[in-house]
């Protein structure tokens, strides 16, 4: 069965579901942990299972990340905006250096849309020589890694864990049943961001994926 996490958990209201005992698996965008004050990684994670913090790159970029809009015009749109990629990263890194013992995994900064794959490589490099790796999921983007860059990405996976796109608005959606068993030929698990689309799901066995369907029962 598929491991399903609840996605958006750095919400206060998440709280609820903690005490309830009702879940065990989270997902949270350093972008929203990062605004909380007197948030405590540390104390939460006596009462989740298995919590994989997300860079918050959807988030952050949003203004930037309009489908079909070349690289050239992200750069353009990047210059105008009041925190750069690389001084987020920074900020990221630290959080993740800080917090390291209270999570399971983290998502790589997979902006390579923006400031070009090898950069993205570069800050992989970082987190391969700060002992981060191992936690490390990174991410396919079919815009900017080709077949053959995902089939050595999956292959040469540190935490054998690799993320690939939900459907996006505008864009096909992704050969997942081929992408799927790429990774679990080398033994490298494979993760959905926002995937509830049970057609989907029926024909492609992800190990994991992430949902926000537990807001709608909060409000």
């Amino acid at each position: 069965a598929v491991k399903i996490y609840a996605a958006t958990a750095e919400r206060s209201a998440f709280n609820i579901f903690i005490e309830s005992g009702e879940v065990t698996n989270a997902f949270m965008s350093y972008y929203y942990l990062k605004k909380r004050k007197n948030f405590s990684l540390s104390a939460l994670r006596s009462h989740i299972k298995s919590i994989v913090i997300d860079s918050g790159a959807h988030s952050f970029f949003s203004l930037l990340q309009g489908s079909g809009l070349a690289v050239s015009v992200h750069k353009k749109k990047v210059e105008r905006n009041e925190q750069s990629p690389k001084d987020y990263y920074r900020e990221y890194l630290n959080w993740l250096i800080e917090n390291k013992p209270y999570y399971d995994y983290f998502v790589e900064l997979d902006i390579g849309e923006i400031v070009g794959q090898e950069q993205v490589e570069k800050w992989r490099a970082d987190f391969r020589r700060l002992n981060l790796i191992r936690k490390c999921i990174t991410v396919y983007h079919p815009a900017v890694v080709s077949l053959k860059g995902y089939r050595k990405m999956v292959d040469q996976s540190e935490s054998r864990y690799v993320a690939l796109e939900g459907v996006r608005r505008n864009r096909p959606p992704l050969p997942y049943a081929q992408l799927i068993k790429s990774g679990y030929d080398v033994g490298t698990r494979i993760h959905c961001f926002a995937m509830t689309d049970g057609r989907i799901l029926d024909q492609a066995p992800f190990y994991s994926v992430d949902s926000s369907t537990w807001v709608s029962c909060s409000a």
